[in-house]
């Protein structure tokens, strides 16, 4: 996948408590603007959760400009992307505050980002959701 463009746990700030949280972005280069996509992980998850790495290429690879990231409070740190290492932020984890994250990196897409603007159709999105449910081992 080296002709994909990557960039890795950029800082945004959440607007509660002030804490940073991990952005990350996956496109191909090649001068076209792309249809965006944007991932939000679900509950007790992270952005580098599992196959998350693989779909973020997968869809970069297909022509979408894919961007993840952690939630501020879902129990991870910039340091620690892949650990539950902040149990106080996790426990005072709300969907209001999920919320405001998602729309911190929505504007951050659209206001701020120069690659992000010059390689992303904006702004032209669709809402989608994709959910799972899956058993608890017994």
């Amino acid at each position: 996948m080296s002709d994909i463009h990557i960039v890795r746990n950029h800082l945004l700030t959440s607007r509660h408590d002030a804490k940073p949280f991990g952005v990350d972005w996956f496109f191909k280069p090649d001068g076209q603007a792309k249809p965006l996509v944007v991932f939000v992980h679900g509950f007790n998850a992270f952005k580098d959760w599992g196959h998350f790495n693989l779909v973020a290429e997968a869809f970069a690879q297909a022509g979408f400009f894919f961007v993840k990231f952690n939630l501020s409070h879902n129990g991870t740190s910039p340091e620690h992307p892949t650990e539950f290492v902040d149990l106080e932020a996790y426990g005072n984890d709300k969907f209001s505050t999920d919320l405001d994250d998602i729309g911190l990196v929505l504007d951050f897409i659209l206001d701020h980002h120069l690659s992000m603007r010059q390689n992303a159709m904006l702004p032209n999105y669709a809402w989608w959701a994709i959910a799972g449910v899956v058993p608890w081992p017994s």
